[in-house]
């Protein structure tokens, strides 16, 4: 809940860059400025959602091997959503990067999805070659 308020927040305040006045070159600047910031927070959240779900599928991972086995599909079920909610929230990242102009960050920024897609392969692979249809 609260990672979603945040997204909301950064999603408010890229749209309020975009509306400021770019009369002057100071304008300009400062709005350029305000877009990248909003364009980051706009990253972050989502990176961060990522890191967090990946954190499920370890606790999913427990319940499906010493729980109820009648409990299994719907951890299993459980698992599904977290690959869509992290798959989602990488996609977010990736299409809030293009609008960065620093490479250091989008270097940066590019590991740290690759590195989280990584994680979600493995931890996919393993759960889903054990549980899913079994």
């Amino acid at each position: 809940y609260l990672l979603m308020n945040t997204d909301a927040r950064a999603f408010d305040q890229l749209m309020l860059a975009f509306r400021l006045p770019q009369e002057t070159a100071e304008e300009k600047a400062e709005r350029s400025r305000r877009i990248e910031e909003g364009y980051l927070q706009a990253i972050e959240v989502p990176l961060e959602l990522a890191e967090k779900t990946l954190g499920l599928f370890d606790d999913l991972e427990l319940a499906m091997k010493y729980g109820n086995p009648n409990a299994v599909p719907d951890a299993v079920v459980g698992v599904l959503h977290a690959i869509v909610a992290v798959e989602s929230a990488l996609q977010n990242v990736k299409a809030n990067l293009s609008a960065i102009n620093s490479q250091e960050i989008t270097t940066g920024v590019e590991l740290e999805y690759q590195r989280l897609m990584a994680t979600l392969t493995g931890k996919k692979k393993r759960i889903m070659a054990k549980y899913l249809y079994h």
